[in-house]
């Protein structure tokens, strides 16, 4: 059994009162948010230094007799057991990477199960201005999918968050890209089944990686209503009226798992790792996660 396409819709009980997007926070609120959230990761880095334009510590090496004073590494040398030798702290040279962000713009978004959760979309956004912001401060370009614009410089976050929320195609397209930039997808992943095999394979044939990001509310996870209830589509879908929800639970988390696992087998994480986040949960740990993988220790 296939997810219905009415739950990849991401259906509205009517016996319960969901949140609508006009309570979507604001796109400036979300830009300061994210600032503040890239600081963190900063922070959480210990001193390391994110690889982009510029020089970065490499090793130490012998000082050569031709070289000045002034690159000598005092402190180093100090600790030298042979006072004879001074250290150098050679540096690589690296070119910017690229990152690639997109958010999924679909209706499905724009829902939580209770005013007490984020709403998805909220919550996707959040996460790729986060991303985004640590990219460019570690001096790299980053950009949308299929805009052929990409930003350099902290400035450029307020830019980049305008075109996130611009995004048209509701299924990404990665052939709009540069095949060896890293590409962020943020979905809930809840797409027909073709739409997922041609999403993969794409993956698949890309040389650069895709990390792929999904964001569940707990309803959709694990379907945990009962009674007699109708659920209602946020994309002119019929509604659907099921008479005893409790007795599709087990069936429903079952094919959830079954899906969820397309995106984990063993052989995809080196080139697109997954992560799971639900909405009842602190994104930050995703966050940490996340930024770490695209990068964030070299």
């Amino acid at each position: 059994m296939h997810i219905p396409s009415f739950f990849r819709q991401l259906l509205n009980p009517s016996k319960k009162q969901a949140a609508s997007s006009e309570h979507t926070s604001s796109l400036p609120d979300l830009v300061l948010q994210a600032g503040k959230f890239a600081s963190l990761l900063a922070q959480g880095q210990h001193g390391s230094q994110r690889a982009g334009q510029g020089e970065d510590f490499w090793q130490f090496r012998p000082h050569l007799p031709q070289e000045p004073a002034s690159s000598i590494d005092w402190k180093q040398s100090a600790r030298s057991p042979n006072p004879d030798t001074l250290w150098v702290r050679e540096r690589e040279r690296h070119t910017p990477h690229t990152l690639i962000l997109w958010v999924d713009p679909s209706a499905s978004m724009q829902w939580r199960s209770s005013p007490d959760l984020p709403i998805k979309k909220d919550e996707a956004l959040m996460a790729a201005l986060t991303l985004g912001k640590a990219a460019l401060n570690g001096g790299e370009y980053v950009g949308v999918l299929g805009s052929k614009r990409c930003y350099y410089g902290a400035q450029n976050l307020s830019r980049l968050a305008h075109d996130l929320t611009h995004q048209q195609n509701n299924i990404p397209d990665l052939r709009t890209t540069s095949p060896r930039a890293q590409l962020l997808i943020i979905s809930d992943f809840l797409w027909p089944e073709q739409e997922i095999k041609n999403f993969l394979n794409q993956c698949r044939h890309r040389p650069g990686k895709t990390f792929l990001l999904c964001i569940l509310d707990p309803e959709e996870r694990d379907l945990a209503y009962s009674g007699h209830l109708t659920f209602s589509s946020l994309e002119n879908e019929t509604p659907v009226t099921l008479p005893a929800v409790e007795s599709l639970q087990t069936h429903y988390q079952q094919t959830m798992d079954h899906h969820l696992r397309q995106f984990t087998e063993a052989p995809l994480q080196h080139i697109m790792p997954f992560s799971l986040h639900m909405t009842n949960h602190s994104i930050k740990p995703v966050l940490f996660d996340l930024h770490q993988k695209l990068g964030g220790k070299r």
